[in-house]
């Protein structure tokens, strides 16, 4: 038995919580919210803070750190413990990779070139560097006008921001002038949408597809498909998704072989030859376009809310997997998969994702189980006070269903725990888990 720390508050850190307690680790979360609390211990710690961070780690006698948020890892979590030698010095590991390596995500752009460098299929994109002056992103967006005619580009279009918007930053737009207008929004965004990427916007089902890797060798989860639209039948803004399920009709076999030949060890080759030594989770948001995977962006951690899909259909130690990775002995270690089906929906405060819900009670007549039997609650704002939960946030949980059988055997068994679920202003999508059947 292992003790693991990992680090951030939401459903991903309570799913990743939940995998290592699977198989007997002792778990500490940081901050945590109220389902780590009931699965483990939370340590109150800002987990920006990598002082305090390794200071709790020293105390608890941790012997792996798992960062979850990506902006963690942008911010230079894993330099900082390799600059603090606390492997060596302490025996405590850290999973996940440098703040260089780790630009494919926190700048879009940066994700983009390293792509088009290596031939990986990606969707025709411009990027505009609009400097940190309002008058700039401003000039920016007039540029922008000048592409929207290019053939090659035409309407519809995205527009995303290049840095981290914690899964907002991004804007599907039907005509030039809503393009222009979503350049403008990015503003809200402060350093993280100065700059931004114009790209086509494809037609097609998306997938999300996340790899251990040592940076030779790679292990693939099983795929899935998370639904980042606010509303029932992909309408409303995006949000930092509304649930997921798995694994996804989008993929086969043949695809996944493309996805792999195509993009997966493209980008493996491309960190090699750029000298980046990357160990840890990286995760594609893939397309399926005319009969061809394109790669919409990476990124550097698990997936949320694709986690709480995904983890309940693996059947492998997370530990001993984070550590082969690590030490770059993931070709031999022990992977494997469940046969099954998952559908995770989650809850959130209606008016999500413009505003959150604090302090009110939630009626969880099923309790976060500790096992998955048919279904399982993962936490994500909540808060435990006196053993009962309190809402935190915006996103509140996310309820997993899982089946042996067929997709939408999951599906309605994550629906009917719903419904045993309340809160005030609780809401959430119905149709997560569709595409399956």
């Amino acid at each position: 038995m292992a003790r693991v720390m990992v680090l951030g508050s939401g459903g991903r850190e309570d799913a990743l919580v939940w995998w290592f307690k699977q198989y007997g680790h002792e778990v500490f979360a940081a901050p945590g919210n109220g389902g780590t609390a009931l699965r483990g211990k939370n340590i109150d710690i800002d987990p920006h803070d990598f002082d305090a961070v390794a200071m709790a780690a020293k105390r608890n006698k941790i012997s792996l750190v798992v960062p979850g948020p990506e902006d963690l890892l942008a911010e230079g979590i894993v330099d900082y413990w390799w600059d603090k030698d606390l492997p060596s010095k302490h025996n405590i590991e850290i999973f996940g990779p440098s703040k260089s390596a780790a630009r494919l995500e926190s700048s879009k752009i940066f994700g983009r070139e390293f792509a088009a460098r290596y031939g990986i299929p990606i969707p025709y994109f411009v990027p505009f560097h609009s400097g940190h002056h309002a008058t700039n992103v401003k000039q920016a967006t007039v540029n922008l006008g000048k592409y929207i005619g290019d053939d090659r580009v035409g309407a519809p279009l995205v527009v995303k921001a290049d840095g981290l918007c914690k899964g907002k930053g991004v804007f599907m737009t039907s005509t030039p002038q809503e393009a222009i207008e979503a350049a403008r929004k990015l503003k809200r965004f402060g350093d993280a949408g100065e700059d931004f990427l114009l790209e086509e916007r494809l037609r097609g089902e998306e997938a999300s597809v996340m790899v251990f890797t040592d940076g030779l060798s790679f292990k693939v989860m099983p795929h899935s498909q998370d639904h980042k639209r606010r509303r029932d039948n992909d309408n409303g803004p995006n949000t930092g998704g509304m649930g997921a399920y798995a694994p996804t009709k989008a993929i086969n076999g043949d695809m996944m072989r493309k996805i792999e030949r195509e993009i997966i060890r493209p980008t493996l080759n491309g960190l090699r030859q750029e000298g980046i030594d990357y160990r840890g989770l990286l995760y594609f948001a893939v397309m399926m376009h005319a009969c061809k995977p394109y790669l919409l962006e990476y990124n550097c951690r698990f997936g949320d809310p694709e986690t709480q899909a995904v983890v309940p259909l693996m059947d492998s130690d997370p530990y001993k997997l984070m550590m082969a990775t690590l030490k770059g002995k993931l070709d031999t270690t022990e992977f494997r998969k469940k046969h099954g089906y998952t559908c995770s929906v989650v809850l959130v405060h209606k008016e999500y994702p413009d505003k959150g819900s604090r302090g009110r009670r939630i009626k969880l007549d099923e309790v976060v189980s500790s096992s998955l039997d048919s279904a399982v609650v993962f936490h994500a704002g909540t808060v435990m006070r006196d053993g009962k939960f309190f809402t935190n946030g915006g996103r509140i949980l996310a309820v997993t269903g899982f089946s042996k059988h067929s997709p939408d055997a999951a599906m309605n068994r994550a629906y009917e725990e719903v419904r045993g679920i309340s809160f005030k202003g609780m809401d959430y999508r119905q149709d997560i888990g569709i595409k399956a059947i």
